[in-house]
C-alpha cells in the first residue's frame, strides 16, 4: 500500500468521522428540543389547572363573575407565555427531528457516493481491489 492509497484511506475516515460527530450533535440537539417542549407544556398544564381550580372555587364562593377578573388576566398571561415560548420549542424539535432524518437518507447517499469513488479511482489507477 502505498501513501497516496493511505492517504486517500485517512481522507475518508476522517470525513466519515465528521460525520458521525455531526450526527451526535444533531440527535442532541432533537432529544434536547423535545424534552424542553415537553416539560414547558407539563408546566403550562400545572399551571392553568392550578388557575382554573382557584378561578372555580373563586366563582363558587363568590358567587359573581367579575371579583375575580385578576385571576383571569393572570390565566391569559401564562397562556401567552407558556404558548409562545411552546411554540418556539415545538418548532425546534421539529425542525432538529427533520433534519435528523434528512441527515440520515443524505449521510447514507453520501456514503455509497464515497465508496463508489474510492473503488472507481482504484480500478482508474490500476492498483485493483486489494484486500486488507
Amino acid at each position: 500500500m502505498n501513501t497516496e492509497e493511505q492517504t486517500t484511506r485517512n481522507d475518508l475516515w476522517t470525513k466519515i468521522e465528521q460525520e458521525k460527530s455531526m450526527d451526535t450533535w444533531i440527535r442532541r440537539i432533537c432529544f434536547g428540543a423535545w424534552t424542553t417542549t415537553f416539560l414547558i407544556y407539563l408546566c403550562y398544564a400545572v399551571l392553568i389547572i392550578i388557575q382554573v381550580s382557584g378561578i372555580s372555587e373563586d366563582a363558587l364562593g363568590r358567587g359573581t363573575f367579575g371579583l375575580f377578573a385578576p385571576e383571569i388576566i393572570e390565566l391569559i398571561s401564562i397562556t401567552i407565555a407558556f404558548s409562545s415560548i411552546g411554540s418556539i420549542a415545538f418548532g425546534v424539535a421539529v425542525i432538529s427531528t427533520i433534519a435528523l432524518f434528512l441527515r440520515m437518507r443524505s449521510s447514507s447517499l453520501r456514503d455509497i457516493r464515497m465508496r463508489l469513488e474510492t473503488l472507481e479511482e482504484m480500478i482508474v489507477s490500476g492498483r485493483g481491489i486489494e484486500k486488507e
